[in-house]
C-alpha cells in the first residue's frame, strides 16, 4: 500500500520509491517526524548520486509531493486518528502540499506568548488561564503545545474535539519525550511561584504536571472555590452604574463578565436572562435618555452580549469624551445592534496625532482596519454622525457621505427606529395618547434639527473653502440638504407616530 501511495498517487517513478525504501523510509511509522526542509535537503543530497550508489533526480514538484505525503502522516498521528493509506489520494495530497507549506511558514514566525507574571493570591483564575495560553504556545520537538503536560481531564470525545484539542489529548503522559517536557514546565511553574503563597505546594515537587495538579487541588479545591463563588454572587449584587466619572461603563460591563465566568467555572453559570437582568437592574443614572435605552434593550435583547453591546454604543454617544481612561477594550466584536464595547470613532491614527484616538489623515487607517478621517471613524459612512464628529470631517468626506445612494435610507430607517422604540417604550407606561404624541414629536423634531445642524455645517464650511464663489450660491450644496429650511421645519406626529398632514 505505501508502494501505491507513493507511485499512483504521489506520481513517483520506480527508481524515485525505491530510493526512499533504501534509505529506510519503507513506511508510514518510519516518516513521523520527518521534517519538512529535511525532505529537500535529502532529496537534494540524492540527485548528486548516481543511480549506482543510490542516487536519484527528484523534480520540485515530486519533492512537494513527498513532503505532503509526509505531514499528513504526521498530522493523523498528532491527532491520535488512523493513517488509512486507503484513504490518501490525489486531492488529499494536494490539500496536504500547501498545508505543508502554510505549516511551515507558520513554524518560522511563530512565537511565544509573554509568560504570566509572578503569581498573586487572589488572583488565580487569571494565572491559571495566562500560564495554559503561555504553554499553549511553546511547542516541543515533535511540534505538540506544552500545555498537553498540565491538561485537564475531559468528558469530550475525540471526535467532538478541535484540531487543536486533538493533539493535546492525543500526546502520550509518559516516556522519554513527556519526561524532558514535564521538567520544562516545572521549571516555568518554580519560576512564577518562588516567593509567593503557592511555593509550598509545589516544594520538592520533581513533575511539571504533578506540580500543576497540587496547585489545582489547592487553589481550585471546594473552599477556595466557595469562596470565589461568594465573592462573585456578592460582586454581581452590589454592582452598579451611575455615571462615566466614577465607573465607567465599560468597566461596568466587564466586571459582570469576569463574575459570570467565576460563576461559569464551578457549573453555576446565571441563565442569559438573568445575566440581562442583572445588568439593566444595576443601572442607576440619572440621564433620561441612557435610561430610554435601558427601556429599549430590556424589551429588545435577550442576551447579555446583545444588550452589553448595545448599551455600550449608547454610552459612548451620549456621554462622549466624558468615558473615563481605561475604559476603551474591546470587550467582544458581537454586533448586536450597538456599536460594539469601546468608544466609538476612536482607535491609533496615522497621521497628525500620537497615541490614542490621535488624528489620522483622510481615507487613514486606524487599528483592526477601520477607516478615519481626522479622527472620526467613517468605516461606516450610513451611520449616524454627531454634531462634533460631523464638524471635524472635511468638506469632501461630508459630500462622500451624503452622496452615498444609501444614506437617505439609512437615515429614514434610523427616524422609524426612533419612532417605533418610542412608541414601544412609552406603550409601556400609563400615559394618555397627546403625553405620547407630545414626547414623539419632541424625539422626531429633535431629530430633524440635528439633520439641519449638519446641513448647515456642511454648507458653511463649502463657502469657507469659495466651492461656489462667483456662481450660484445654491448650486454646490449636496441635494441631501438643498434646503435647510426644510430639513428643519416641523413635522407633527400623532401619538401613533403617523405624520399628521
Amino acid at each position: 500500500m505505501w508502494v501505491r501511495v507513493l507511485e499512483e498517487v504521489c506520481h513517483l517513478t520506480h527508481g524515485q520509491t525505491g530510493t526512499l525504501i533504501l534509505d529506510g523510509y519503507d513506511g508510514p511509522t518510519s516518516v513521523i517526524n520527518w521534517r519538512y526542509d529535511a525532505i529537500r535537503k535529502w532529496a537534494s543530497e540524492k540527485s548528486k548520486l548516481s543511480a549506482t550508489r543510490g542516487g536519484c533526480t527528484y523534480g520540485d514538484r515530486r519533492i512537494k509531493a513527498i513532503q505532503g505525503l509526509v505531514w499528513w502522516v504526521n498530522e493523523q498521528t498528532l491527532r491520535g486518528l488512523d493513517v488509512n493509506l486507503m484513504d490518501f489520494n490525489e486531492v488529499m495530497l494536494n490539500d496536504s502540499i500547501e498545508m505543508a507549506q502554510m505549516d511551515n511558514e507558520r513554524k518560522e514566525s511563530r512565537s511565544a506568548n509573554d509568560k504570566p507574571n509572578a503569581f498573586e493570591a487572589g488572583e488565580w483564575i487569571k494565572w491559571e488561564s495566562k500560564l495554559v495560553d503561555y504553554f499553549h504556545s511553546v511547542y516541543n520537538t515533535k511540534n505538540i503545545p506544552l500545555s498537553y503536560v498540565i491538561r485537564k481531564d475531559t468528558t469530550k470525545e475525540h471526535h467532538e474535539m478541535s484540531r487543536d484539542e486533538q493533539v493535546i489529548y492525543s500526546a502520550a503522559l509518559e516516556g522519554p519525550l513527556f519526561d524532558v517536557d514535564t521538567k520544562d514546565v516545572l521549571r516555568i511553574i518554580k519560576e512564577l511561584t518562588t516567593g509567593t503563597p503557592a511555593e509550598a505546594w509545589v516544594k520538592n515537587t520533581k513533575c511539571g504536571r504533578i506540580a500543576m495538579e497540587k496547585l489545582r487541588e489547592h487553589y481550585d479545591g471546594m473552599a477556595e472555590g466557595e469562596k470565589r463563588k461568594l465573592s462573585a454572587k456578592d460582586n454581581l449584587d452590589n454592582l452598579h452604574y451611575r455615571n462615566e466619572q466614577t465607573f465607567s461603563f465599560e468597566k461596568y460591563i466587564t466586571s459582570l463578565q469576569n463574575n459570570f465566568q467565576t460563576l461559569a467555572r464551578y457549573n453555576i453559570e446565571p441563565y442569559e436572562e438573568d445575566k440581562v437582568r442583572t445588568l439593566l437592574n444595576g443601572i442607576r443614572v440619572s440621564n433620561q435618555e441612557f435610561a430610554t435605552c435601558v427601556s429599549i434593550a430590556r424589551s429588545r435583547y435577550d442576551t447579555f452580549i446583545e444588550a452589553a453591546t448595545y448599551l455600550s454604543g449608547e454610552a459612548s454617544r451620549i456621554f462622549g469624551n466624558k468615558t473615563s481612561k481605561g475604559s476603551r477594550k474591546v470587550y467582544d466584536s458581537h454586533r448586536g445592534g450597538g456599536r460594539g464595547f469601546g468608544r466609538s470613532g476612536r482607535g491609533r491614527g496615522r497621521g497628525r496625532g500620537r497615541g490614542r484616538g490621535g488624528r489620522g489623515g483622510r481615507g487613514g487607517r486606524g487599528h483592526s482596519g477601520r477607516k478615519f478621517n481626522n479622527g472620526v471613524d467613517i468605516t461606516d459612512p450610513l451611520r449616524f454622525f454627531s454634531d462634533e464628529e460631523w464638524s471635524s470631517l472635511d468638506n469632501d468626506t461630508r459630500r462622500e457621505i451624503q452622496q452615498n445612494p444609501e444614506r437617505k435610507t439609512a437615515i429614514q430607517n434610523r427616524k422609524n427606529n426612533k419612532r417605533k422604540a418610542a412608541a414601544a417604550e412609552l406603550g409601556n407606561r400609563f400615559i394618555s395618547d397627546d403625553d405620547t404624541a407630545a414626547i414623539i414629536n419632541g424625539v422626531m423634531n429633535a431629530s430633524r434639527q440635528n439633520q439641519s445642524t449638519i446641513a448647515a455645517a456642511d454648507i458653511r464650511g463649502s463657502h469657507l473653502n469659495g466651492s461656489n464663489a462667483g456662481g450660484n450660491r445654491t448650486a454646490g450644496r449636496p441635494r441631501e440638504v438643498s434646503d435647510t429650511r426644510s430639513v428643519a421645519s416641523s413635522v407633527t406626529y400623532n401619538h401613533r407616530g403617523d405624520v399628521v398632514e
